[in-house]
């Protein structure tokens, strides 16, 4: 797994993740980050006691730059797209 260096995860309130995303300087999302959101999404569906996830920016200037994501289908990869850029946590980014 990668080291979740982008996103900070406190998991000490029961039933609740508070996600902080920092990348400075404006939360770009490049592919490390899609990685990373990836391990992160793994880990919260193998955790059946969350109920609530909460994502927020560790810049207060900035959440993240623009991106889309796509339904993720049963069984099908996690993608996102920013720019003319389509990314999917389980193979390589497409220009």
């Amino acid at each position: 797994m990668p080291d979740p260096s982008q996103f900070n995860t406190d998991r000490t309130a029961p039933g609740r993740w508070t996600v902080t995303f920092g990348n400075p300087p404006i939360n770009m999302f490049v592919p490390t980050t899609i990685l990373e959101l990836g391990a992160l999404m793994t880990d919260l569906e193998a955790d059946p006691s969350v109920k609530i996830v909460v994502f927020q920016s560790a810049n207060p200037a900035f959440f993240s730059s623009p991106i889309s994501t796509y339904p993720r289908q049963p069984n099908g990869p996690r993608c996102w797209t920013f720019g003319a850029t389509l990314c999917c946590a389980s193979r390589p980014c497409l220009s």
